[in-house]
């Protein structure tokens, strides 16, 4: 019973501070109804204004030249403006007023197709491919029976599969380990990549490369892969809930090297210095395992620091959301099931359940999960949710948040500060 009444006071507790929080926002929107905003200036950034990068043919000459239509004020007569030479066989028109124009390339005696361009984009074999000046990284662990002569091959495919290297590839660099190699490609919006020693290949021969874009990581090991969007580092919890004076792990991942010097801040500055750290090497990355301990329960924001030269940077964008219990279990909610979760497979989570209180869980773009199931136990601590989802898209710490509402009020979610982290994987 004690057990029982110290989460029912704390989730009591959270339960005013809803109801309370529910009313303020009913009466914000009312506000929020009656003012009018003015429609912002739109801006065109980089990618969107028209560039167009132009791989010119062995046979070709090299008087190259765009003509352009459907490009409002700078339509061109035939056979159109000079393209400027940026290297050897390659020639670039930009033009920061339009986002989108029709165009053929001709050096007077060949020309492509009418073509389309929107944004930033090459073309190679008369055929249109998007570019981006971000870059996309590909690390590969070599399984035991590969060999050393690790290759990356990789194409296009926006509107026609486009090649810029002959089989087997360009040589992926090693990276300080007999295993891991890596490979940074900058140019390209979407990629197709094949990984091969010369006798083995993933994938297989007559199958598709992987799909990653620009901004994004290929991570290859163990003879699964995953895509994740780029961060330089990225802090995680397997679970928002710990126990006062018990180990709670925080993990970090570093695309360079691990960091000295890293603690943590509450909300009230108070620093959280970790108790114990390992550093291995992961995914390509440095991760790092912190173990911190709690003194007394609460609800607690974290934001993770370190020292970078003489100064402390503070991460932001990572602010990590802990409920500390005092007794030895979960009250809010964590992951039974395996932190790395194969693409199509399911995970569950397991979530305390007041009486009257229904969950919901959003993924970081805000939109809302749907259940495979949502069944209820009953325990010798309290009521539990047993939710299940399913995988829909690759990724490593994919972050999914918590709102309840109150039987009371269904259409008031209020967000509950829990977190769950999972990693998505192809082929485990």
């Amino acid at each position: 019973m004690i057990k029982i009444n110290l989460i029912k006071k704390m989730e009591e507790k959270r339960m005013k501070k809803f109801m309370s929080t529910l009313s303020l926002v009913f009466a914000i929107v009312m506000v929020m109804t009656s003012i009018v905003v003015p429609a912002s200036a739109s801006t065109t950034t980089s990618e969107e204004t028209v560039k167009i990068v132009f791989y010119k043919p062995d046979n070709w000459g090299d008087n190259i030249s765009i003509h352009l239509w459907n490009a409002k004020s700078y339509d061109t007569s035939w056979p159109g403006v000079k393209m400027e030479k940026s290297s050897k066989g390659i020639y670039t028109y930009q033009n920061k007023n339009l986002t989108s124009c029709n165009f053929v390339i001709t050096d007077g005696n060949n020309q492509t197709s009418d073509l389309y361009c929107n944004g930033y984009v090459g073309v190679k074999d008369n055929k249109v491919f998007a570019k981006s000046d971000n870059t996309i990284d590909i690390y590969f662990k070599k399984p035991s029976n590969w060999s050393s002569n690790i290759r990356c091959y990789y194409y296009t495919d926006d509107y026609g599969v486009v090649s810029f290297m002959d089989w087997p590839g360009v040589a992926m660099k090693n990276n300080h380990s007999d295993d891991d190699y890596y490979l940074y490609v900058t140019g390209y919006k979407n990629l197709k990549v094949i990984f091969t020693d010369g006798n083995n290949q993933y994938p297989s021969s007559g199958e598709s490369g992987i799909s990653v874009s620009a901004s994004q990581e290929l991570i290859f090991e163990k003879n699964k892969y995953t895509v994740t969007n780029h961060k330089y580092m990225d802090f995680y919890t397997p679970s928002s809930s710990a126990n006062v004076n018990k180990d709670f792990h925080i993990y970090v991942t570093f695309t360079e090297s691990s960091h000295n010097n890293v603690y943590f801040k509450d909300e009230n500055d108070n620093v959280i210095n970790p108790t114990s750290e390992v550093t291995t090497r992961k995914n390509g990355k440095y991760f790092t395992d912190y173990t911190v301990k709690f003194s007394k329960e609460g609800s607690y924001k974290l934001t993770p620091c370190y020292i970078y030269h003489s100064g402390e940077v503070q991460v932001r964008d990572n602010i990590l959301n802990v409920n500390v219990f005092s007794e030895n279990y979960y009250g809010g909610s964590y992951l039974i099931s395996d932190t790395d979760v194969n693409l199509g497979d399911t995970f569950t989570i397991k979530q305390y359940v007041p009486a009257k209180m229904h969950y919901y869980y959003y993924d970081s773009e805000g939109n809302e999960l749907t259940p495979v199931s949502y069944d209820y136990k009953y325990e010798s601590t309290g009521t539990y949710a047993y939710i299940t989802f399913r995988t829909t898209k690759l990724g490593l710490n994919q972050k999914f948040t918590c709102k309840a509402s109150h039987a009371y009020a269904p259409y008031g979610r209020m967000d509950v500060n829990q977190e769950i982290a999972i990693n998505v994987w192809k082929n485990i």
